[in-house]
């Protein structure tokens, strides 16, 4: 006497369709995705105690050392080209 068969058959390969495959496929790798040069640069200057991800805010160190910096050259430059 032999069983009857199930719907469910473990060695019958599962019917998937090329572009249901296609779609779980790119969804898969999606998630293993490294960020992209400006992802990675713009994580890096971000605020680290922001609460808020969906708003953007520099972090204040970085902005601080960009205006000294900013100050420096500005300074440097004057005193450089200026005419006695």
């Amino acid at each position: 006497m032999s069983q009857p068969r199930s719907s469910i058959d473990p060695l019958s390969p599962p019917t998937v369709s090329e572009e249901e495959m296609i779609r779980r496929v790119e969804e898969y790798c999606a998630q293993d995705a490294p960020p992209t040069p400006r992802e990675s640069l713009r994580e890096f200057f971000r605020d680290p105690f922001s609460k808020d991800d969906d708003h953007y805010r520099p972090n204040p160190l970085w902005v601080s050392v960009t205006i000294f910096f900013l100050i420096s050259c500005a300074t440097f430059l004057y005193f450089s080209f200026r005419s006695f």
